[in-house]
């Protein structure tokens, strides 16, 4: 399981990168997404791309710097 690990996105292109994100994190049990910048993790392509990794889309964080990502 990776519980423990926080998966950071930094200034991420399309929301249907960050919807294959959410996905491929609950496939491995990842839950903690932190993303850098503004993202559309709500549009339809986020959404459609995460699948069953909805629920980590949705409790995504946002943080303005890498730093407080960490």
């Amino acid at each position: 399981m990776l519980s423990n690990i926080r998966i950071i996105m930094v200034r991420p292109r399309g929301s249907g990168n960050i919807g294959s994100v959410a996905r491929a994190m609950k496939n491995f049990g990842a839950s903690e997404l932190a993303i850098v910048g503004s993202a559309r993790t709500q549009s339809f392509w986020a959404k459609a791309m995460a699948v069953h990794g909805r629920d980590v889309l949705s409790e995504a964080k946002f943080y303005d710097t890498i730093r407080a990502a960490i």
